[in-house]
């Protein structure tokens, strides 16, 4: 998903489970942040759930945190003419 991201594309992220059970957020970013202490480098997911006007943040890698869920990729056409 990061590289997706990374490549400009947002992606869907369908969850089947938890806080977001039966539901699909639009991911539109991540954020990293290192814990100085260990190292670990801990992932969240920046989202838009079309339940809150804000950005909503869900916690990934080294979190924890779980998912039973589904990724689509949508590629975003160029503006090159």
């Amino acid at each position: 998903m990061k590289k997706q991201i990374d490549s400009g594309n947002p992606c869907m992220f369908s969850i089947a489970n938890g806080y977001y059970y039966n539901h699909t957020v639009a991911v539109v970013g991540y954020k990293e942040y290192k814990n100085m202490r260990t190292g670990k480098v801990y992932t969240f997911l920046v989202a838009h759930d079309g339940w809150s006007t804000t950005t909503r943040y869900i916690a990934m890698k080294n979190t924890g945190a779980s998912y039973v869920a589904c990724q689509t990729s949508i590629k975003v056409p160029s503006k090159k003419k």
